[in-house]
């Protein structure tokens, strides 16, 4: 039997999306789906869902359709940490497969959303005239 951290790691989320981080960098798309799909059904709200969209876009979805899913994935996230996370990951993607066209554009949306989050925070620092 295993130890109590072994146990926890092997029903933890993160696990199972690290896994599929892992099988996404190394070009096994297939796997790195169906890791992403079933650490989103154990922890709705975290990255998995977005990862699960780059993998898609990996297997030859439709970018339009993987775009609109990584803007809706992307839009809800508010803290600094997420969307470099979120980038981190595209960045896998990139170097897995530097075929694919549209990953420049849908970079720049990454990049938007870090734009604004960043905006967002100066603004929650800026001195209030009163």
């Amino acid at each position: 039997m295993g130890s109590s951290s072994e146990e926890i790691a092997r029903h933890h989320p993160d696990t199972e999306r690290q896994g599929g981080l892992l099988a996404l960098a190394r070009g096994r798309f297939e796997e790195a789906l169906v890791a992403f799909e079933r650490s989103a059904r154990r922890q709705p709200g975290g990255l998995s869902r977005y990862d699960a969209a780059l993998a898609r876009l990996a297997l030859g979805a439709d970018p339009e359709r993987a775009g609109t899913a990584i803007d809706e994935e992307l839009t809800p996230m508010e803290l600094r940490e997420q969307v470099d996370a979120a980038r981190a990951d595209f960045d896998l993607l990139a170097r897995a497969r530097p075929d694919l066209p549209t990953i420049p554009g849908l970079a720049g949306r990454v990049d938007a959303r870090a734009a604004t989050i960043a905006l967002m925070e100066h603004e929650d620092r800026a001195p209030t005239v009163g």
